[in-house]
């Protein structure tokens, strides 16, 4: 998640400069390059495909045209789609083109988790990347470890054969219709909650919101301790969330709303 990029540099004791989002892609472009051109560096982007507080997603690209524009060669950028939460959602949807991302619209990696729309039983996830870098990584990767027949890629050394059956079974299982039909039905609710919270909150509570029509992320005023714990909903500072997956029924954000806007309404009083 957001916090990877800069944690994995560090193990790996890469030089690195993390810099503020600008506030547009003109800005950001100014900025790549000079990093490339003034300061001989490189420049690795990571797009939000359903980022982890709001669920907004990010457009690649902007990203490859705002990284033309700053004029920054192919062997020093790299484009990183961290689709965790989206990546099995926006690819299901056909109106959802305007975001959709992959290595033919010039990604150089690509994860998704396999325990968020897939609800598989042990958190799990895929990464995806190129070949030519898959190549280039496996090439400095040791092989001493012959006995196990293949040559090691992975940071921890070992991967979990029961999360990739579990993956593999859920996608054997929905296939794509199903998927799909999992998606739709999300999005639907995500929108369903927003349009309700609203309604039945009125003014007195800001109002919730969904930053992406594909979005299955639904982002309100922060509620008690215990109502939080409850539904165990992801809270940061004055905010909190729902991730609507397929797990979620209608008559489980009716009791929330309920619970959540009587609460506001008792304190108001």
């Amino acid at each position: 998640r957001g916090w990877t990029p800069p944690q994995a540099t560090e193990r790996f004791a890469t030089s690195t400069s993390r810099r503020p989002a600008a506030a547009s892609w003109e800005k950001k472009a100014g900025r790549w390059s000079r990093i490339v051109g003034e300061e001989g560096g490189s420049v690795v982007c990571v797009a939000n495909i359903g980022s982890t507080v709001r669920g907004a997603h990010d457009r690649i690209g902007r990203m490859l045209e705002a990284l033309d524009k700053a004029q920054v060669p192919d062997e020093k950028r790299f484009l990183h789609c961290d689709a965790a939460l989206s990546g099995l959602i926006l690819p299901m949807i056909e109106e959802a083109k305007e975001w959709s991302f992959g290595f033919d619209l010039g990604a150089d990696s690509i994860a998704v988790s396999g325990h968020k729309q897939l609800g598989t039983p042990v958190p799990c996830g895929v990464v995806c990347a190129k070949r030519e870098h898959m190549e280039r990584w496996a090439a400095g990767t040791p092989a001493e470890a012959d006995y196990v027949n293949t040559q090691d890629s992975t940071i921890s050394g070992s991967r979990s054969g029961f999360a990739a059956l579990a993956l593999w079974y859920a996608v054997e299982t929905k296939g794509v219709a199903g998927m799909e039909q999992d998606a739709r039905e999300c999005i639907d609710l995500a929108a369903y909650l927003t349009t309700t919270l609203n309604d039945a909150a009125g003014s007195q509570v800001a109002q919730a919101k969904r930053f992406n029509p594909f979005s299955t992320t639904v982002v309100f005023a922060r509620p008690s301790e215990e109502l939080s714990l409850k539904y165990q909903l992801a809270t940061t500072a004055d905010i909190a969330h729902v991730v609507v997956t397929p797990s979620v029924t209608k008559e489980t954000l009716n009791d929330f709303v309920e619970e959540y806007v009587k609460e506001f309404h008792t304190a108001a009083a």
